[in-house]
């Protein structure tokens, strides 16, 4: 059994018709200057080498000095513990608080 396709002619003429839409103030076109994209000023997403630079010259501008160290697990938790006793001596010598 074959079908039939629904056309203009089936649907009526109301359902082909596209509506307009009520209020035609609401889609002019705005009065004045209109902004363009160029215009706007956003704040575009960091790419990542933007953020990992500002992290490096803050800590730059801090005194420290990137050092890649790799280290056995086992070992991991003394070595943060003698860097922050070293951080302690460093601060106490200074009169900060760490």
């Amino acid at each position: 059994m074959a079908t039939k396709k629904a056309t203009s002619r089936a649907l009526g003429k109301t359902a082909a018709k596209k509506t307009a839409p009520k209020d035609k103030a609401k889609t002019a076109a705005p009065k004045g200057k209109v902004k363009r994209a160029a215009d706007v000023k956003t704040d575009a997403p960091k790419t990542t080498l933007e953020r990992v630079r500002k992290l490096r010259e803050e800590r730059t501008r801090l005194g420290l000095k990137r050092l890649e160290l790799y280290v056995h697990p086992d070992d991991w938790e003394q070595l943060k513990e003698l860097a922050a006793g070293m951080q302690a001596l460093r601060a106490g010598a200074s009169g900060k608080k760490p």
